[in-house]
């Protein structure tokens, strides 16, 4: 499970970017195509929080779709999957949206 890891990075870096004060709540952006479970992360975040002095800190996580646009006819279209062709059939594409896995903001007190 990548995910408790994950969670480890973002709970030391909140921690850090605090300055010691409370963090109520962290903001985190998952795309569609990371191969990241946020559910894990949800798991992870609560069962270790309080060993990282972020006792009181709420998760809060933003999902973004996959999407793409077809190098062959242009078209930009959702996918769930990297390996997921254009309705054209065409592989060929550039990924648009949907890699992202990034703190987006930090509550503080």
């Amino acid at each position: 499970m990548h995910e408790l890891s994950l969670v480890e990075d973002i709970l030391r870096i909140a921690g850090k970017e605090s300055g010691g004060r409370t963090v109520t709540r962290v903001v985190l952006e998952v795309g569609a195509l990371t191969c990241v479970t946020p559910e894990a992360l949800e798991f992870c975040f609560d069962s270790c929080k309080a060993a990282a002095a972020l006792a009181q800190a709420q998760l809060i996580i933003e999902r973004r779709a996959g999407v793409a646009r077809c190098d062959q006819c242009g078209n930009e279209f959702e996918i769930g999957k990297l390996y997921q062709p254009c309705a054209c059939g065409s592989f060929d594409k550039a990924i648009l949206q949907g890699q992202e896995l990034r703190i987006i903001s930090l509550e503080l007190q």
